[in-house]
């Protein structure tokens, strides 16, 4: 067989042409999948439970309104379409107040995350967890660079393997309860 794993964006402009190629089933990456997975407000909604606070906001009066609800000293505003990082501001509640809002974003809570002393530069992290068919079968962490609150590899971020049996035992049921929803 031959398939087409799609990493371009999807917008107004290349929506047609996934189409096409979704409608033959030469697709690994269904559209209807994709256009969920780059959607920040349709992936925060379904996980919500699971999620920081969040809150779609689309002006700058919205982003004043919105912001007294969160309770962290740090927010990120992030576009409500893409991926790797981009668009995305990681900042104080102050700052962010003044920001001048023209497009639709999502307003989070920033989660801080643990230091790794041992991963020297890197201070900020996340995890990735690969499920298939209900099972945790691997995952990985992705630090930061020192300085830098986005840990995506295209931001210079850096991606180290660990084996599921060295994560705690509650998280590794909250991943399997988010895989069941």
């Amino acid at each position: 067989y031959n398939y087409i794993f799609d990493k371009f964006p999807t917008n107004s402009k290349t929506i047609p042409i996934k189409q096409q190629f979704d409608d033959k089933g030469v697709m690994v990456n269904e559209l209807e999948f994709e256009d969920f997975c780059y959607d920040k407000s349709k992936t925060q909604e379904y996980l919500s439970e699971f999620s920081p606070k969040s809150f779609t906001i689309n002006s700058t009066k919205e982003l004043q309104k919105k912001i007294a609800k969160i309770t962290t000293k740090k927010v990120v505003i992030k576009p409500i379409i893409g991926s790797g990082a981009h668009g995305v501001k990681i900042i104080n509640k102050e700052k962010a107040q003044k920001l001048d809002i023209k497009e639709t974003n999502l307003l989070q809570e920033f989660i801080e995350s643990k230091k790794f002393p041992e991963h020297g530069e890197y201070e900020v992290y996340d995890m990735r967890f690969f499920v298939l068919n209900g099972e945790i079968i691997n995952g990985y962490y992705r630090f930061s660079q020192l300085g830098v609150l986005t840990s995506n590899v295209s931001t210079g971020g850096r991606i180290k393997m660990f084996q599921t049996k060295d994560i705690d035992a509650k998280l590794l049921k909250f991943i399997v309860d988010i895989d069941t929803k």
